[in-house]
């Protein structure tokens, strides 16, 4: 746990120098935000690259890779052939853990350099979420999840198609719930008007609070029987413990749902190349509000929390205010360090205690 929390409090105490609202010399950035983002996606790549046995799922795959089960258990063409290159080349195990990081890290770094207004809250966010640490244990959907953002930042923020379509289908070859995210690429291409968008967000906050769970059980039961692999692979995956979802989770759809309000609000301060984010992040409210609370929304959530590392940088800058602005950057920071303390202290899916191959 010593290292996360280290890892945090570093963060925290040099991106505060790379934020000139906080700490400034001559007006000026005392940490280049640009130096600080590499040299944090670095050491975040390390940790995740080096690890060994950290992560629920670290042996299974193991196991699977110096067996090559891959095709056998369906786990998808583009994991398949990626296991057997390396296998082709005589690497370990550890080659495949390590090339899983690098295109999970540098995908959510391309994303944050490129649309964070605070970087260093981007990554704080990406800490709390739980999004780096589930990366450890589901890193075959993670790393399809970062293709899937990083096809979306190329086709929204560059125009370029061609890639934007390889890149989508290497995520759908590493994992077929990718397939989940494609009506994504379309949305630059439709447009609603702030009404809609509110209308839909209200609608979706008394569903989530209103709308009995039994009933969303029915609904999400109907809805994977037209997918033989949703309906395989999640069917009976309900948390059922009080038929209700965590206070947790609860607080944090409330304290999402307040700054998607206040964006959509603000639409017209939001660059065109950047509305498909809020666009996207819409999706993450219909599908908390009108589906049970169950793995296949836990897992589909992991693609909104990238998103939300765009989001909440995003709702702090709206404020006019310089002073309202910081007071918001310590609440966040406050907010997730508490957050990292709940994933640490519930073992973050067997990312505690850490091991890496330096030692």
């Amino acid at each position: 746990m010593e290292i996360y929390i280290s890892l945090f409090f570093l963060l925290i105490l040099i991106g505060l120098y790379s934020d000139k609202e906080i700490i400034t010399y001559k007006k000026k950035y005392i940490i280049n935000t640009k130096l600080f983002l590499t040299v944090f996606s670095i050491l975040l790549f390390l940790i995740s690259a080096t690890r060994i046995g950290i992560g629920t799922d670290y042996h299974l795959y193991e196991v699977i890779y110096e067996n090559s089960l891959e095709k056998f258990l369906g786990l998808g063409w583009g994991y398949e052939w990626l296991s057997q290159f390396f296998r082709l080349l005589g690497a370990d195990y550890q080659v495949l853990i390590i090339m899983n990081s690098l295109i999970f890290i540098c995908s959510i770094i391309y994303f944050i350099f490129y649309f964070s207004d605070y970087k260093y809250i981007s990554l704080i966010v990406f800490l709390g979420t739980y999004s780096y640490f589930a990366s450890f244990n589901i890193f075959r959907q993670s790393t399809s999840i970062a293709l899937v953002l990083l096809a979306l930042v190329i086709l929204n923020k560059h125009s370029k198609k061609i890639l934007t379509g390889i890149l989508f289908i290497i995520s759908l070859g590493i994992h077929k719930s990718s397939i989940i995210f494609l009506p994504f690429f379309f949305l630059k291409y439709v447009k609603f008007s702030r009404i809609f968008y509110l209308t839909i967000l209200i609608l979706c906050l008394v569903s989530f609070f209103i709308i009995p769970e039994s009933f969303k059980i029915l609904f999400f039961d109907k809805a994977l029987s037209f997918n033989e692999f949703f309906s395989q692979k999640y069917s009976g995956t309900v948390h059922v413990e009080g038929i209700a979802r965590s206070l947790t989770n609860r607080i944090f759809y409330l304290f999402y749902w307040i700054m998607a309000i206040k964006l959509i609000i603000n639409m017209n301060n939001i660059s065109s190349k950047n509305k498909w984010i809020i666009q996207s992040f819409l999706f993450y409210f219909i599908i908390n509000s009108f589906f049970p609370y169950s793995n296949l929304v836990n897992r589909i959530s992991l693609f909104f929390e990238l998103l939300a590392i765009y989001i909440i940088p995003k709702f702090i800058s709206e404020f006019h205010s310089v002073t309202i602005r910081n007071i918001l950057k310590i609440a966040i920071i406050l907010v997730f360090f508490v957050r990292v303390l709940y994933v640490l202290n519930l073992n973050g899916d067997g990312v505690v205690p850490y091991k890496s191959i330096f030692w």
